[in-house]
């Protein structure tokens, strides 16, 4: 599964990646990685982030397919971001690849998906590498298309959450 294929002229020269191909892993409370995604970083800032389907479970929940990462007892789902928007990041501009990389997360015991229990990877780049931290936000929004000119996800939807209270603390682009 491929994302963020839509590209955009123009970038500041301190692109993180640029030129470069690295790869996406969650790492859980143990230090532990996961290889989930290659991305693909042109000179100028857009990128393509290509998912690896294989330590990914399809599931079907709450009536959609899912992809989710067993992490007993929960699963960690990705949320496919369901708008248009630019493939392309910079130095002071990262929101793109984090609305591609975002999850929900569930107990596996239970049916069906919360919208609300939303993971956001509030992403920052330092040097050749990308680092984001967890945290908890309330999907529910993206039912509905953002007003033109309105971030779909506001700062203050992001809430910190106790490392221990998501499988995946951490996100590393490398």
């Amino acid at each position: 599964m491929t994302v963020g294929v839509l590209g955009a002229a123009g970038a500041s020269a301190a692109t993180p990646l640029a030129g470069r191909t690295a790869t996406v892993s969650l790492v859980d409370g143990q230090g532990q990685r996961q290889a989930i995604a290659t991305l693909s970083v042109d000179a100028r800032g857009a990128y393509t982030l290509t998912f690896d389907d294989g330590p990914f479970e399809p599931k079907f929940l709450s009536m959609r397919p899912f992809q989710c990462l067993p992490v007993p007892p929960k699963l960690q789902c990705h949320l496919p971001y369901p708008y248009e928007k630019t493939a392309r990041i910079t130095a002071d501009d990262l929101s793109s690849l984090s609305y591609d990389l975002l999850f929900l997360v569930k107990q596996a015991s239970e049916f069906g998906i919360d919208f609300w229990n939303g993971r956001y990877y509030r992403l920052q780049a330092a040097g050749d590498r990308v680092t984001g931290t967890a945290q908890a936000v309330d999907l529910n929004d993206l039912a509905s298309r953002p007003p033109a000119g309105r971030a779909p996800i506001r700062a203050r939807d992001i809430k910190d959450i106790a490392p221990g209270d998501t499988p995946y603390p951490t996100l590393v682009i490398e």
